[in-house]
Formats: C-alpha cells, sequence, structure tokens
C-alpha cells in the first residue's frame, strides 16, 4: 500500500467514512486473500465462546487441556500460514523435549506467559526449555479456539525470537549462560520483540479474517482495534508509529522475560 493510499485511508478513517471492518477487508483485498469454505469449516470444530462461566476446577481442568490440544491440531491443518508456521515450529521443539505448556490458575484471565528453565533430556544432557504458562480461565470463559490460536501465535513467536537469539550466541556457553542473557534485554530490545510478535498476531488475525469472509470474535478481543492501528502504521513492525502503539497501549509494564 502507497503512501497516497495510507493517507487517504487515514483521512477517511478518521472522518468516520470508514469502519474499521472495511479497513481491514481493504487490506485482506490488497493482499489477495479469498475466502475460504473448508477454513471456515475447519474451525467450527473448534470451541466456540458460550459467555456461561465455567469455574476452574478438577473437572474443567480436563476441558482446558482438551481444548489446548484441539486448538493445536485445528492450527496445524489451517489455510492461515502464520497459525501453521507457529504450530510446526513448538512441534519441532517439544520432541527436542524443549517446549511445555503448563496451566497456572495464579495468571491473570487474559495471561499467556513464556518463561525458560534449565533441565536435563532423557540422555543426561543439559538443555533450555520454554514454558508457556496459561491461564486456564481463560481458555474456559475468555476465548475461542480461533482467538486462542492468535495468543498462541503471539508467544511462540517470542519464542522464535530468543531461540533465534541463542543460536546466534557462541556455542561454547552452558545453558545456564544462555539464561543469563535473556535476563540482559534492554528496554529497546524488548520493545522491538513486543512489536514484532504483536504484529505477528495481527497479521494472523487479519489473514484470518480474509479466509472465514469478515471480521471474527470481536466482543472476545481488540484485535480489529490492532489490525487497524498496524495498516495505518504502514504494515510494518519496524515503524515508530506501531512501536509507539505497542510501547504506550499494548505492553505491560513490567513485561520481561525471564526464569
Amino acid at each position: 500500500m502507497g503512501g497516497k493510499g495510507l493517507i487517504w485511508l487515514l483521512k477517511h478513517y478518521q472522518e468516520g467514512n470508514l469502519t474499521k471492518e472495511e479497513l481491514i477487508l481493504a487490506k485482506v483485498r490488497e493482499l489477495g486473500i479469498s475466502e475460504n469454505f473448508t477454513e471456515q469449516q475447519l474451525w467450527k470444530q473448534g470451541y466456540q465462546f458460550s459467555g456461561i462461566h465455567q469455574p476452574v476446577e478438577k473437572q474443567t481442568k480436563l476441558v482446558v487441556a482438551e481444548r489446548l490440544f484441539q486448538t493445536l491440531d485445528l492450527m496445524s491443518q489451517s489455510a492461515n500460514p502464520y497459525f501453521k508456521s507457529a504450530y510446526s515450529f513448538i512441534s519441532g521443539l517439544e520432541k527436542q523435549e524443549r517446549f511445555e505448556f503448563v496451566f497456572n490458575d495464579q495468571l491473570g484471565p487474559d495471561e499467556l506467559t513464556l518463561r525458560s528453565t534449565n533441565v536435563t533430556d532423557k540422555s543426561g544432557n543439559p538443555i533450555l526449555r520454554y514454558l508457556l504458562y496459561i491461564s486456564p480461565e481463560f481458555i474456559l470463559n475468555r476465548s475461542s479456539s480461533l482467538t486462542f490460536a492468535g495468543a498462541l501465535t503471539h508467544e511462540i513467536k517470542h519464542t522464535q525470537q530468543f531461540e533465534s537469539y541463542l543460536n546466534s550466541l557462541p556455542s561454547n556457553l552452558t545453558p545456564d549462560e544462555k539464561t543469563i542473557q535473556l535476563q540482559t534485554f534492554d528496554k529497546q530490545f524488548l520493545l522491538e520483540h513486543e512489536s514484532e510478535a504483536y504484529a505477528t498476531d495481527v497479521q494472523a488475525y487479519i489473514y484470518q479474517a480474509g479466509l472465514m469472509g469478515g471480521l471474527y470474535d470481536e466482543q472476545l478481543t481488540r484485535q480489529d482495534d490492532r489490525a487497524a492501528r498496524y495498516i495505518l502504521s504502514g504494515y510494518d513492525w519496524q515503524k515508530s508509529e506501531w512501536q509507539n502503539y505497542v510501547q504506550n497501549v499494548l505492553m505491560s509494564p513490567d513485561r520481561k522475560f525471564n526464569k
């Protein structure tokens, strides 16, 4: 989308002549994403937001686990390249015993948090394992399979970022030494990582809106707000407009990655 096109969209959006949905679907058309009936049928197999509150207890924790694995399975079959790529990445790490999902009742109701720990694999070799802590409340009462897939895509992008960073370090560092490196990021480094991760799940949302033939789950997420802002920022996570939005609106003040 050229500069003149962005100026036109911004003007009409600010004047109220263009809704968020119209803005997002204009981007869908530009990207050439077509509505996909097979994809729509696929996600009907996933869990839906009911609006009926379920308490987090022993029995419903089994539902939480089922919904996680069901959503991962749907991501693996999806025509959305962001979902499929995220699934493929963590599947590779899981085979190496280096990724694990953990349900944690102490998290906030919408919270997913990535951490790391040093362990030994089945052969007794030291490895760094990523732990993705997930709030059961989020899966039970505040999401659908599609919104959960978007949240997973965000956190898995962080895993990819940190894995790429670790691979750039000297090969003679131990897992403990590499973990220390993960705790020394400056604020700008973290902002760039968050900007890219938020951009990734927004791009996944826009792509899925194209496949689904329109926006979805607006009652569960503000992704339409984020998607509109990302489009008007030039569809580029490195743009200062997007990074300022991420820093001032989306990032929690104590965001960090540690053990």
